[in-house]
């Protein structure tokens, strides 16, 4: 459902390998396509969320590692990425629910 939504991209797994837990990663067009959707859905209790708050580089206590290096892919990375539970305790109706409001944002 979420890799039928166009504008989207969901990072899935390597060839191979069995099924992404515990959530999908998702990457949106744009940084306010995402802040809008997680602005509906971050506090709905549906499991959206996000695992990238900054680009590593970003983190004052790791800026050291990098040097002073640029970083815009990782910073656009952080910036247009959420996550989506793919918990079995998630019910259909929600998941569709996160499909619509992520579709709303893009369209």
């Amino acid at each position: 459902m979420l890799s039928a939504i166009p504008g989207i991209s969901v990072i899935d797994d390597i060839p191979g390998s069995s099924g992404t837990w515990p959530y999908f990663l998702v990457l949106m067009p744009t940084q306010a396509s995402r802040d809008n959707a997680l602005s509906h859905l971050w506090q709905a209790g549906l499991g959206v969320g996000r695992v990238f708050i900054h680009a590593l580089s970003d983190y004052p206590y790791l800026a050291s590692s990098f040097g002073n290096v640029a970083t815009p892919n990782a910073q656009d990375f952080a910036a247009r990425t959420l996550t989506i539970t793919n918990s079995p305790w998630l019910e259909d109706r929600d998941f569709k629910q996160i499909c619509a409001t992520l579709e709303d944002q893009v369209a």
